[in-house]
């Protein structure tokens, strides 16, 4: 059943289990048609006209095919791990289904095995969430990108890139590497990599990373580190290991599960001697083997009960999807030991002004400088930033909701710097100090 596998050497690959559903699927059907005969004995003559059928086959149960072809599996893996010198959890559930079938309770094996099967279905997409949250990071960086060579533009491999290669990225593309503008400016998004809401603008000479989106501009820029020297690749990196870390937590649920097993099948036997010593030399006295049937039960339900899948299985489950859930929302956290420091923690203390935010970017204080009202000015900036799709454009355009504006006879974006729009005759500049360095606006 639950193997113990380690799902965080795993973390960024895809693993087809459509088996293990397939199985879980036909085990609870053949439980279903074994079970529907009471079923529809139970409804009376709510029932009636209900299909119904013999939960037998051949002379056997349902109920105890859907335990031999789930029990399997558990025996197989039970056996592979003894083998290997392992105690898993499985055994005391091998033990429990095979005792249940030579009881002569079917039944009693396929709802364990059923049960056990409807877990490690759960447990496995628990896992594939949070591995495909982790593998949205590797997404960051483009698989090709557009390399300049002896003024030619080349369309190759991401992978194929080397420090000094010169890389244009046009507008609307991820940057492929770590690198320096040489040429061109762009606001470009940053935001899965920093938090930063807001487009930075990059021109010649400024550092771009890699799994930035470009926006309206072609950026030219010479590469300096990639693959897994970038900063998105230390990242991935970072969030790998952080699964594979065990919490002192987890370590001490491993060590008890090794003394937890042992224990169990103790308990197990000691409760079938005591019931089998009451039974055999009880008033009136029985039977050997009446006896052995009778001690089996409670021995049977201690084995079930007391399996230990959920101790070994919950706190990494639980650390595992925490972190992988983290990291698809950008919070990147260096292990489990960390995070499970986190429940100490009783005050966060943030240095940087504006980091806690929501994300959305409003219009604050309208300043006019020659006696424009605001309200004034607010139709003219939102007027010229209609065209536009950038952040900024948005906010204005947000705090000019229910104002009349104008439509521009004329209108240019200038990637990095602002939009320039003609409107009513009059030329109107929205953007940064860059916009009216240009245009001789000191």
């Amino acid at each position: 059943m639950h193997r113990e596998i380690s799902h965080a050497d795993r973390a960024f690959g895809a693993e087809s289990r459509l088996s293990l559903y397939f199985l879980t699927w036909l085990v609870g059907l053949v439980v279903l048609a074994d079970l529907w005969p009471l079923v529809v004995q139970m409804l009376g003559s709510w029932g009636t006209g209900l299909p119904s059928w013999s939960n037998e086959i051949f002379g056997y149960r349902l109920a105890l095919i859907a335990a031999l072809i789930g029990g399997a599996r558990v025996v197989y893996g039970s056996l592979d791990g003894l083998l290997q010198g392992k105690w898993g959890a499985d055994i005391a559930l091998a033990i429990a289904v095979i005792a249940a079938i030579l009881l002569r309770e079917p039944l009693v094996a396929a709802e364990v095995i059923f049960i056990g099967l409807l877990g490690e279905c759960l447990e496995d997409w628990t896992f594939n969430r949070t591995k495909s949250a982790v593998r949205k990071l590797a997404e960051l960086t483009p698989t090709r990108c557009w390399r300049l060579r002896d003024g030619t533009e080349e369309r190759v491999l991401v992978a194929d890139l080397a420090v000094e290669d010169v890389v244009v990225v046009k507008p609307g593309a991820k940057v492929p590497a770590d690198g320096v503008v040489i040429a061109g400016s762009s606001a470009v998004d940053v935001s899965a990599l920093t938090g930063e809401s807001l487009p930075v603008d990059k021109t010649v000479g400024d550092e771009l990373l890699a799994g930035s989106l470009n926006g309206n501009g072609a950026l030219t820029f010479r590469v300096q580190r990639v693959a897994e020297h970038t900063i998105v690749g230390q990242v991935i990196q970072l969030t790998g290991r952080a699964l594979q870390d065990k919490s002192p937590l987890e370590r001490n649920v491993d060590q008890m599960a090794r003394y937890f097993l042992p224990a169990v099948l103790g308990v197990a036997l000691a409760t079938f001697l005591v019931v089998l010593a009451f039974a055999f030399f009880g008033t009136p006295r029985g039977t050997l083997w009446a006896a052995v049937r009778v001690a089996s039960y409670p021995a049977l339900s201690v084995l079930v009960v007391a399996c230990p899948c959920a101790l070994v299985l919950a706190t990494p489950a639980a650390v595992i999807a925490t972190l992988g859930r983290l990291a698809g929302t950008g919070v990147l956290i260096k292990g489990g030991s960390a995070l499970e420091r986190l429940a100490q923690v009783e005050t966060f203390a943030f240095d940087k002004t504006g980091t806690l935010t929501e994300g959305r970017l409003e219009l604050g204080d309208i300043l006019p400088l020659d006696g424009t009202s605001p309200d004034e000015l607010l139709r003219w900036a939102a007027s010229a930033e209609a065209q536009s799709e950038h952040p900024l454009a948005r906010a204005v355009l947000e705090a000019a909701r229910g104002v009349t504006l104008e439509t521009p006879s004329t209108f240019q974006a200038e990637p990095g710097a602002g939009v320039i729009a003609t409107i009513a005759g009059r030329t109107v500049l929205v953007g940064n100090r860059r916009l009216l360095t240009r245009h001789g606006i000191p």
